[in-house]
């Protein structure tokens, strides 16, 4: 059964942008939408992964019924292909086929494995993610706002792998279309209050009425332990019936 360890820092995903440009990423389920970029971060350079439907489930904290749901529904994705095959143990797996992202200027951007590693995935929102993705998706890198913030890396500022943060001024029903959310949804994950608020709470800090700071890796980190406990109270009767 998975458990949290060391934080991969270098990995991530490259999130096509055209998935939300042409309102593939609106129609998805929520279960879809929250697995994607967890199957994405485990691929190797021909967009091949297999990871564990409970893993996926840990990483995203998801039941396993709801990861089976997700992933079935991402098929709707061009180029998402889904295979079986019988593992070195006798089990049967299934192996996942992400279509690469073409490397072209301004069509991807990262979606980092730390997010996972960091237990981020597992304790927010299906609502949260969804919107986290969505305002990836409109952000900005902002030269003069990280040239003012004392946390930011300004040695290279043109570095993308040195950025921490980018701008996000869309409009909240902009945000909403694009994200497949009510205005409701979007409000409530934004909102510091909530619980298990990812954007509020760890990865987006709103500026002013207009516009939110969205980070690329997460600031604060889970401590590892709790992590482990949570994983052993909710999973560990799927992982002994596996």
């Amino acid at each position: 059964m998975h458990q949290f360890g060391d934080i991969n820092n270098q990995g991530f995903y490259l999130f096509d942008r055209d998935l939300i440009r042409n309102k593939v990423w609106a129609g998805l389920p929520l279960a879809a939408k929250t697995v994607l970029p967890a199957i994405g971060c485990h691929c190797d350079r021909a967009g091949v992964a297999f990871p564990s439907e409970l893993t996926l489930a840990i990483l995203c904290g998801m039941t396993p019924k709801s990861v089976r749901a997700g992933i079935r529904a991402l098929q709707a994705v061009p180029g998402f292909a889904i295979t079986s095959f019988v593992n070195s143990r006798g089990k049967r797996a299934l192996r996942y086929r992400v279509p690469p992202t073409p490397q072209k200027k301004g069509r991807a951007f990262a979606f980092h494995r730390a997010l996972l590693d960091g237990g981020h995935w597992l304790v927010a929102s299906d609502a949260a993610k969804a919107l986290y993705l969505t305002m990836r998706h409109f952000g900005f890198y902002n030269h003069e706002e990280a040239m003012g913030d004392e946390t930011a890396e300004t040695d290279s500022l043109d570095s993308y792998q040195q950025r921490t943060f980018e701008s996000c001024e869309a409009d909240v029903g902009v945000l909403a279309d694009a994200s497949g959310l009510s205005r409701q949804a979007v409000y409530s994950a934004l909102d510091a209050r909530q619980e298990h608020s990812l954007v509020s709470a760890h990865l987006v800090v709103r500026l002013d009425a207009a516009s939110w700071r969205v980070m690329l890796k997460p600031q604060r980190i889970f401590k590892r332990e709790w992590l482990n406990e949570v994983v052993q109270k909710r999973y560990k009767a799927e992982w002994r019936s596996v």
